[in-house]
């Protein structure tokens, strides 16, 4: 796990929380008081809203503006920081509705430290389904942000879908220093002109849909020769240490991506490189929704490195909340399958004293199913965009008060719900908005007359798309124990277990480093590959005939060739399906 990655993500999921909520005055159809003329020196800027965030000043100032007289500046004060200092205005979506948007500003910084940044941000709402807003295009400058010294100016460009509701867009400082922003503007501009970011670092939303998309991961197992090993070499001694000779097998297990809600895998291909380092490559169900690759591998000072590399082109299909209630009574007694998720464990301690407490002032005296998830959802919200430092792990407690990861974020949600009688569990995926980004964690929570509901936990948002993540493990309780999803080498303390890459009980001088994006240790992805469309009548049937074709070959007890292999279905460069009812066509002939 990459803590510095999920940090950014968890800034911009404080971002879109700041943002979700209401506003008194009306929203503007341009950006209002953009040179910051209107108000005075030492005030909050007219027609901008600044959230209260401890530690941070938002002003207007005279102090060498861009253009005019005025500009506005976040400044860090000496107080106890909160996450960042946010500056922002919404805008009335309607006159930009279909068209192709540029937010540009003037910025110039005064950055005390290394980790101290500056971004640019925009986001859009989109017309509300069910009572939950969706989110559209959104850009937070997380790949690109600013620490320049003189003026210059900055831009976000992003397309507006059809219906969006409000256009959301800010400036905010994390960190010590100061920023200081002038000459906004809001304006339309050709196609031609190229999209920026898109959303945390990755793809715009608006470019993932019901289809095809990919997960890929490749890692390094390498073997490190022992302290006296390398003195040994060092020194120029003839013998080396017997453990750094003798070959010292390590398993790796890598979670399967789930055949799961509308979501089946339509190819699987694994390999090991060299061939002869796999002593074995096996598929086990290791419990009733997930499925692992154990990999074992053998490695030694003679053969001391080999690579792991896996892919799988998986079918998600159209998501549908039509059948979800708009009232739910919590039940006498929840339907037997659902009740282990009730439990308090070591990462989602619901029986902690402290969440029980929020939980009784969030539910207070409701007992309406969704009304309870509203409330977790905005409280969550509120907690995360006032935690301060990081966390010791990324427990459910430790969320409460520190800035952890999405983990931590799913883990006090889940707790939250099951705090208040709702059955909740962590679900691990891959997430398609991302780019490469170690596994991402949501929330299911139970619906009665629906089944398990999904849920954005660290932006707070439901329901939650299928194709915004290719899931690989629902996690039960026994995975939260201390026991196993405390700190390890593939995961932070609070990490469910088996929910990401693993290795236990890896043999010492052993390591396994992720190549997907060796700076952050990243060992997978997942990216959209082709959106077909949501009406074709064949979906239904090419999603059963996937899971029958993934579900035969799970049951064959697959094992690896002698080539290190495992594979199921063609090589996915090979379907070129742009349709469910192509793709049936494929997977019959």
């Amino acid at each position: 796990m990459n803590c510095r990655k999920y940090s950014l993500v968890i800034l911009a999921a404080v971002v879109i929380a700041l943002v979700g909520t209401s506003f008194g005055a009306a929203a503007e159809t341009v950006p209002a008081n953009p040179g910051f003329e209107q108000g005075k020196p030492g005030q909050a800027p007219d027609h901008w809203r600044v959230p209260k965030v401890p530690g941070y000043h938002v002003l207007i100032s005279d102090e060498d503006p861009k253009s005019g007289k005025q500009c506005v500046t976040i400044k860090r004060g000496t107080e106890k920081p909160g996450p960042f200092g946010n500056l922002m205005q919404k805008i009335d979506a309607a006159s930009f509705r279909g068209k192709r948007v540029r937010y540009r500003a003037a910025v110039r910084t005064e950055i005390d430290d290394q980790n101290g940044r500056v971004q640019l941000w925009l986001r859009v709402d989109r017309r509300r389904e069910k009572g939950q807003r969706k989110m559209g295009f959104f850009d937070n400058m997380a790949n690109r942000p600013i620490r320049k010294k003189d003026w210059d100016y900055y831009e976000i460009v992003g397309d507006i879908a059809e219906d969006a509701d409000t256009i959301n867009l800010g400036m905010f400082l994390r960190g010590s220093g100061q920023a200081w922003m002038d000459d906004v503007s809001l304006e339309i501009v050709d196609q031609d002109t190229k999209v920026t970011g898109g959303t945390m670092g990755g793809t715009s939303f608006d470019d993932i849909g019901p289809g095809l998309l990919e997960i890929s991961g490749a890692m390094e197992l390498e073997h490190k020769p022992s302290l006296a090993g390398r003195m040994a070499e060092k020194l120029g001694f003839g013998a080396k240490k017997a453990d750094d000779e003798q070959e010292q097998i390590a398993n790796v297990l890598i979670p399967l991506p789930l055949a799961y809600r509308q979501q089946v895998p339509v190819t699987y291909e694994l390999a090991v490189d060299p061939p002869d380092a796999a002593t074995s490559v096996t598929i086990y169900q290791d419990t009733p929704h997930n499925h692992v690759a154990k990999v074992s591998v053998a490695l030694s000072s003679k053969r001391d490195k080999a690579d792991i590399k896996f892919r799988s082109l998986v079918l998600v299909g159209p998501s549908s909340f039509s059948a979800v209630p708009d009232r739910a009574e919590i039940p006498d007694q929840w339907p037997e399958p659902c009740q282990p998720w009730l439990k308090s464990t070591w990462c989602v301690e619901s029986q902690h004293d402290e969440i029980q407490a929020l939980s009784k002032e969030i539910r207070d005296d409701a007992d309406d199913v969704m009304t309870i998830i509203a409330g977790v959802k905005e409280r969550a919200g509120t907690v995360f965009s006032n935690a301060q430092g990081r966390t010791k792990d990324l427990t459910a407690v430790a969320a409460l008060t520190g800035r952890g990861s999405c983990t931590s974020c799913a883990n006090l949600v889940a707790a939250l719900l099951r705090a208040s009688n709702i059955p909740a569990r962590v679900v691990a995926g891959y997430p398609s908005w991302s780019g490469p980004l170690q596994t991402h964690y949501i929330v299911e929570a139970y619906v009665p007359q629906f089944g398990w509901y999904p849920i954005e936990s660290t932006m707070c948002k439901s329901p939650w798309p299928n194709e915004y993540q290719v899931n690989v493990a629902i996690v039960p309780p026994k995975y939260e124990s201390k026991e196993l999803a405390n700190w390890r080498p593939q995961g932070a303390g609070g990490v469910p277990y088996l929910s990401l890459t693993e290795m236990p009980d890896a043999p010492s001088g052993i390591i396994l480093i992720g190549t997907i994006d060796p700076a952050q240790n990243c060992d997978h992805q997942c990216k959209m590959v082709r959106k077909f469309p949501a009406d074709d009548d064949q979906w239904e049937s090419v999603l059963d005939a996937a899971n029958s074709r993934w579900q035969k070959w799970l049951a064959s007890e697959p094992q690896s060739t002698e080539e290190g292999q495992l594979i199921l279905g063609p090589q996915p460069d090979a379907i070129n399906a742009t349709s469910p009812s192509g793709l049936m066509e494929e997977l019959t002939r």
